[in-house]
């Protein structure tokens, strides 16, 4: 279960950052998204973020999972920075991998 959340937190920050105009161009240099989409990554993120805060707590109680989110939430933001600043074109690949394993834990439990 704390895996998924993880991915939770994973997935909503990959979302959060695609919002954002300059980590877009970075993957799709030559498009510019369109508003809502823009708007959807951001609500998906912040759910993505919500989501596994309540599973954290959840499962931790609530002053140690929130620490306990806080500390994942800096683990998958510094993942998602090396992977935009390193290897760009890998990010979309490495967050459908991630949301393809949180799809099956979730059907599987």
């Amino acid at each position: 279960m704390e895996l998924l959340s993880f991915i939770f937190i994973y997935i909503g920050c990959v979302f959060l950052s695609l919002s954002l105009r300059r980590h877009s161009k970075q993957l799709w240099p030559n498009n510019i998204l369109p508003r809502k989409l823009i708007i959807s990554m951001r609500i998906l993120g912040w759910i993505g973020l919500v989501a596994s805060l309540i599973l954290y707590m959840n499962q931790q109680g609530n002053g140690v999972g929130l620490i306990f989110w806080i500390g994942m939430l800096t683990v998958s933001a510094l993942i998602q920075v090396i992977v935009l600043a390193y290897k760009p074109q890998k990010a979309i690949a490495i967050s459908l991998a991630i949301l393809i394993l949180g799809i099956i834990l979730l059907i599987g439990h």
